[in-house]
């Protein structure tokens, strides 16, 4: 289940996954990290909304080491 989460006072939104529904009913517990990248804080309103997102076809990464390019074949892995 996927859900598109928003901070409608500041036109933020991200994608997340759901872990448990074990909250009080009309409550919500994000990350603290996702919470910095939605400008929210404890008690703010957000909205969520169930969506379906289409499979990723590409995907592109960067490593944060030197270490891979010594890999005897970096694409294989």
């Amino acid at each position: 289940m996927t859900f598109m989460i928003s901070n409608p006072m500041m036109n933020k939104k991200s994608y997340c996954g759901v872990l448990e529904f074990s909250a009080d009913e009309g409550m919500c517990h994000i990350p603290d990290w996702m919470m910095d990248n939605l400008l929210v804080e404890d008690g703010s309103e957000i909205i969520l909304r169930s969506v379906n997102l289409k499979k990723g076809t590409f995907i592109k990464i960067q490593p944060h080491e030197t270490k891979f390019i010594d890999l005897a074949n970096p694409k294989a892995m």
